[in-house]
């Protein structure tokens, strides 16, 4: 099938990862007000716990994710995170830098990060074919991304101008493009599910070329949903297969989280305003170098991933994360030594900071967000997807607390060799867990685990 038969496909699932765009923007919008944060009086915990609580509500989230399922569907679910994000963005956004206020606001995007992290990821896999299914996967990480530049740019424009209140309110309109996902229809399998059966052909046939018999896809979702709807056995925590896959899923976010990425994020501008100047960069400009990396990695990404496949992806990306982390802790290290090079060799940490985003973009990233949604038996995907986000997000709590903690105990550039081995050690665990699902269907990945009707 080519590009243009497929193009409902990738319409749908961009029009589902706008939660993604949403989700990017609650993340980048933490950089740039904490730093201002220092001038209202605001504590160092308190302006720490703006940041973490995004994280607090997004593990809250991914567990209430389930019963949204189950209450609203995929796509209302998804539609319901609107007025919700509206309710987070309010707050803080007529906070009057009030910590509390910032605080509920913050908590309620998060939960709604969570929410889409669970969902957006299975619909997507729901819908899209064997062909493609891993690129479509991706598309939610481009989004984050882009969520990144944009709130990065407006800050950028807003410079000396900017107040909390405005910027935040500037902010809030991301969540407004996920209100498209309206006009999509529930996935196949899910309709399936509640027996509509019409519905389903009609869902299918939106998603597939028109001219195509897809009535062998069809009863394989049937018997899909059909193994769904059983009481699940005992049987499926015994089995070895299950076990690989959610161990594949822990490392790969495990991977991701321990990788300073949030970190660097979430504290971007008082890392490069105070840590890194970069030459004739000033900070605004650094950060947007950065999310312009981001973006184009993601991109990349995207076309690599159906040539060499995720499990060399996901291996070469983790691989080189560490070598680029490693790299800036040697820097680190003769800039102690000497404090010359940081104006000789300014240039350094920037460079090595992008190409770590950019090798951490072109595979651990997008695809630890989104491995979940074709690593585990119809029986356990919903709850396995919930657990693995929950435990996604608050590694990244624990990351950002054993940062802390090394830092203090050792110095930087000790916890940044630290956590460049982090990288190099899930990269030796990904090449044999990881199982590779390209042109494979739903129906054939379910097969391979032993599971049948």
């Amino acid at each position: 099938m080519s590009v243009k038969m497929r193009l409902k496909q990738y319409f749908g699932a961009l029009l589902a990862s706008f939660g993604g765009f949403a989700l990017g923007v609650s993340i980048a919008w933490n950089s740039s007000v904490s730093y201002q944060l220092n001038d209202t009086g605001a504590t160092i915990f308190e302006i720490g716990f703006i940041g973490f609580i995004l994280n607090i509500g997004a593990c809250f989230g991914s567990i209430c994710a389930p019963f949204i399922l189950k209450i609203f569907g995929f796509t209302n679910g998804m539609f319901l995170m609107v007025p919700l994000f509206l309710i987070g963005w309010s707050f803080i956004s007529f906070s009057r830098t009030k910590i509390i206020y910032m605080l509920i606001g913050r908590l309620i995007c998060g939960i709604c990060g969570g929410i889409l992290c669970v969902l957006t990821p299975i619909y997507i896999g729901e819908i899209a074919d064997k062909e493609i299914r891993n690129r479509l996967l991706t598309f939610l990480h481009l989004l984050i991304n882009c969520g990144i530049m944009y709130a990065f740019v407006i800050d950028y424009f807003m410079e000396e101008h900017k107040i909390i209140w405005q910027y935040s309110l500037i902010c809030s309109i991301s969540c407004a493009p996920i209100a498209f996902i309206i006009f999509l229809p529930e996935s196949s399998f899910y309709y399936l599910t509640k027996n509509d059966e019409i519905m389903a052909k009609k869902s299918l046939q939106r998603y597939r070329n028109n001219f195509d018999d897809f009535s062998e896809e069809l009863e394989e979702l049937k018997s899909l949903a059909t193994i769904y709807k059983s009481k699940v056995s005992s049987s499926i925590f015994k089995n070895i297969k299950v076990w690989r896959s959610f161990s594949a899923t822990i490392v790969s976010i495990l991977t991701h989280q321990f990788s300073l990425i949030n970190v660097i994020i979430f504290y971007a501008f008082s890392i490069f305003e105070l840590k890194y100047p970069s030459g004739d960069f000033d900070t605004n400009e650094t950060i947007l170098i950065i999310g312009s990396v981001q973006i184009a990695a993601s991109v990349l990404a995207i076309i690599l991933i159906d040539l060499i496949g995720r499990r060399k992806l996901l291996i070469f990306s983790s691989m080189f994360m560490g070598i680029f982390l490693a790299l800036l802790g040697w820097f680190m290290k003769l800039q102690k030594e000497n404090i010359e090079y940081s104006d000789k060799y300014y240039w350094v940490p920037l460079t090595c900071i992008c190409l770590y985003f950019a090798s951490f973009n072109c595979g651990i990233g997008p695809l630890a967000w989104t491995l979940h949604a074709d690593s585990f038996p119809v029986e356990m995907k919903l709850i396995g997807s919930s657990v693995v986000v929950f435990l996604s997000w608050s590694m990244s709590l624990i990351a950002i607390l054993i940062l802390y903690m090394l830092i203090v105990f050792y110095d930087a550039v000790t916890t940044v060799f630290i956590f460049a081995s982090f990288s190099w050690i899930g990269s030796i665990f990904l090449f044999f867990l990881i199982r590779e699902t390209k042109g494979k269907s739903l129906a054939n990945i379910q097969l391979e685990f032993g599971f049948t009707n």
